[in-house]
């Protein structure tokens, strides 16, 4: 997205690119390279301490015997939602709504690790959600002896662990100075924010999450 004068004023590197503005000059006017802002391609959340719980979930329909064998099908896997607020807005001033990568670590004995995408605004306290879905379903086949009655048994882990990350605000391109008086026969200057601020990182928006995770 585009940087307007206003939103630029916000970088952290401002004051040094108004020097440098000050202190060089161009012989080109890039009236096509505009100040740009974006978003870095991937985000990694990192987890809290969990609280989980365990419990056994019996099937809803029984196998009744007939000294032979029998079918079931279960699903076996996880599923996984998050909620998520932003806490600390970027100081970069931009409120534009982005979708972001958002990266979940594994959860030891729960799930595995999963890539999200969401759109985020950087404004504070608006929310966000993600969910995945990793669930399969898996037929097994057992014995049941004549008379007797058998269940499927499930066990399932459920969890709850807050979740903190950054989402890293870019800027590059151009930004065009208009001066009162001439400087080497012009009053516009563009500055290229990269050769000036070279590992130019705007403060970055902090979300926090509560994923709940069954598998």
């Amino acid at each position: 997205m585009n940087l307007t004068v206003e939103e630029a004023k916000t970088l952290p590197g401002w004051n040094k690119i108004s020097s440098y503005a000050d202190s060089n000059w161009e012989l080109d006017r890039y009236t096509d390279r505009p100040a740009r802002v974006c978003v870095a391609s991937h985000t990694q959340a990192k987890y809290g301490s969990p609280h989980c719980d365990h419990h056994d979930q019996k099937s809803t329909v029984s196998l009744s015997g007939t000294s032979g064998s029998v079918s079931q099908s279960v699903k076996e896997g996880f599923t996984s939602s998050s909620s998520c607020s932003v806490s600390k807005t970027s100081s970069i001033g931009v409120s534009s709504t982005t979708e972001v990568s958002i990266g979940f670590p594994k959860l030891a004995g729960v799930s595995e690790s999963v890539t999200v995408s969401s759109n985020v605004t950087n404004t504070q306290n608006s929310g966000f959600t993600s969910s995945t879905n990793a669930m399969q379903t898996t037929t097994f086949t057992m014995k049941v002896p004549k008379g007797k009655r058998c269940y499927a048994v499930s066990k399932v882990t459920s969890c709850v662990t807050p979740a903190t990350g950054q989402i890293q605000y870019l800027a590059s391109g151009w930004i065009w100075f208009n001066y009162d008086d001439s400087t080497h026969g012009h009053q516009k200057w563009a500055v290229p924010i990269e050769s000036v601020l070279t590992e130019l990182n705007a403060p970055a928006m902090r979300a926090s999450q509560d994923p709940s995770l069954v598998p």
